[in-house]
This record gives structure tokens, sequence and C-alpha cells, in this order.
């Protein structure tokens, strides 16, 4: 307050009036931010490469497109259609290795103006440390316990069959996976029972339900199923690990 007095002042002296202040204009230009890095997990490899890579194609900036070891593939792809489309050599580049040596190689590098990562909690967190040192920009999209909130004028056997047709989509190998139910207490019975039909009328090897990405991911899961919680809660089915010779 005291700084906005002494403004006022200044003003004054200067026979500037506020009047004639609220005359000045400001303007906004908008600018690429430079060499975007962009890193793409395994879930959704087409989609996060298009959603990252069409808008710093459209404001002029270059790029370096890092995609997950596990789904190299796509990102090869869209390198040769980028390349019969025309675009300038240099304005696209795309980088395969491991995640974990090259991100924060990138993230660090003087160069690189801006990271977008989409990935786990971990990768965050090391881009974010390695960016810190040149104050770079860093967009993260990470993991998460999406929560599936159904209200007590739902439909409950739509919303509960939907809730776990969605939570189960690509193996449920998706950061927005619905994976948390939320519901009226008082229902919680008639829900557990209609989730437990959705699960069991599941069909392994459904074209629409790829299986895990890789057998470490699969271990991953049952690990994480089989820890102990400080609320341990009721299983009400259950199901095991079908080989692609069962399927």
């Amino acid at each position: 307050m005291q700084h906005q007095r002494g403004a006022d002042a200044r003003t004054q002296v200067l026979g500037v009036s506020r009047d004639d202040l609220q005359h000045l204009g400001g303007h906004v230009e908008q600018q690429p931010v430079g060499v975007c890095v962009l890193i793409t997990p395994w879930n959704w490899p087409i989609n996060q490469i298009a959603c990252k890579l069409a808008p710093a194609l459209a404001v002029g900036c270059t790029m370096v497109l890092k995609p997950s070891q596990n789904a190299p593939y796509s990102a090869a792809v869209m390198a040769e259609i980028l390349h019969d489309a025309g675009v300038p050599a240099g304005v696209f580049n795309l980088v395969q290795g491991e995640g974990a040596q090259l991100g924060e190689v990138f993230a660090s590098h003087p160069l690189v103006d801006m990271v977008s990562l989409t990935g786990s909690n971990a990768a965050g967190a090391s881009i974010s440390r390695a960016a810190a040192a040149s104050c770079k920009r860093v967009s993260l999209e990470l993991g998460g316990k999406s929560a599936n909130i159904i209200l007590p004028t739902a439909d409950l056997a739509k919303a509960v069959t939907h809730g776990v047709t969605s939570m189960m989509g690509n193996t449920g190998q998706t950061c927005v996976a619905p994976s948390r139910m939320l519901v009226p207490r008082e229902r919680l019975a008639e829900v557990e029972e209609l989730a437990k039909r959705a699960c069991e009328s599941l069909v392994v090897g459904d074209p629409n339900s790829a299986p895990s990405v890789q057998t470490t991911q699969t271990s991953f899961s049952s690990r994480w199923a089989g820890r102990p919680v400080r609320s341990r809660p009721t299983s009400r089915t259950s199901a095991r690990s079908a080989s692609l010779r069962e399927k």
C-alpha cells in the first residue's frame, strides 16, 4: 500500500493523472517457445504424439520427439508422414532410446526451451529437477487415480457397468482409467454386486482389450494387487493371468 501511494505521488509530479493512464494500452505478442522436447508414453502412442506435435508445429516450434522405447513404431510412422508432407529438415526430429537416460539429458540441455512429458510421477519429478537449473518450461501429465463419482439419482446398472468397462479399457493402462468408484453408502451393496457382474462378464482376449504392454507391467500389476494396505478392501471377484497360448 505504501508502494502504491508512492506511485500516486510520482504520477502527480510527472503531471500524469489516473485518467490519462486508463487510456494507455498494452501489447501482447505470442511467439514460439523454441525447441520443444516431446516425451510420449507407450499406452496411447499415436494419440499422445499427435496431441503434442500438432500445436508445436502450428505455432512454429522446432521439436525433438522421444517416444517410449516400448512403443517406437508409431513415432517412426509419424516421422515418415511429416517427411512426405514436406516438413523442412530440422523442424521435426526423432530420437529413440531409454527414457531414464535421455529424459534428463534433454531436460538439462541449454538449447532446449521446453519439455512436455506424459509419463509416471517418478519421470516427471526427474524431468523437473533436471530442468530447474536452467528454469526451462515444463509441462507434465502424470499418473493418477481417477475417481468415478456416481450420484444417488444415477441409473446404477448403467453407470456401474459403464464405469467398469471404462476402467478395464486398454487393460486399464491409461492415466484416466476410473479405477475408484465413489457411491452413496446406502447403495454400496447394490453397486458391489453390479460391479462384480460387470467384471466377470469381461472376455479376456477381446480385441478391444489389449494385453499388457510387457511382462514387467504384468508383474507390477500382480504385485500391486497383492500388497497390504492400511484398509484392506474386500475382494468380490478375481481372475488369473492368461497366456497367449490359453487365449
